[in-house]
């Protein structure tokens, strides 16, 4: 089978806050790319697929956070996947240097953001 994926994930676990409407949700990063991430959250059925969700993540011992809204992309038992729909400037840097930092290959960091910067254009 064809890998569709163009963004290379790297395995990330850390908490983040799912935020729809009213409703707020704690869940688990369970990988993360420039593009997106898999998500483990208990509650996930009250969630609607057809509205975007605003995903906060806190970086562990810093007073970093990455906001960023999202797409659900699908929703399996109490997995999600979150395509980013729109990140700010600031936030986008700190998850470049999450992916870089993680990633381990500069090459690929940068394949991943040439395709980030050809999808806005």
């Amino acid at each position: 089978m064809m890998e569709r994926r163009r963004f290379l994930r790297v395995i990330y676990q850390a908490p983040v806050t799912l935020k729809q409407g009213d409703l707020t949700f704690p869940a688990m990063v369970r990988d993360i790319s420039l593009h997106g991430m898999l998500v483990h959250c208990e509650a996930p059925q009250s969630l609607s697929t057809d509205t975007v969700i605003e995903v906060s993540l806190q970086l562990p011992d810093s007073d970093v956070e990455i906001n960023l809204i999202a797409n659900i992309v699908d929703l399996k038992a109490n997995i999600l996947r979150l395509k980013v729909d729109h990140i700010d400037l600031e936030s986008l840097a700190h998850l470049k240097r999450l992916v870089e930092l993680n990633m381990g290959n500069d090459d690929m960091l940068h394949r991943d953001l040439d395709h980030l910067m050809d999808q806005d254009s």
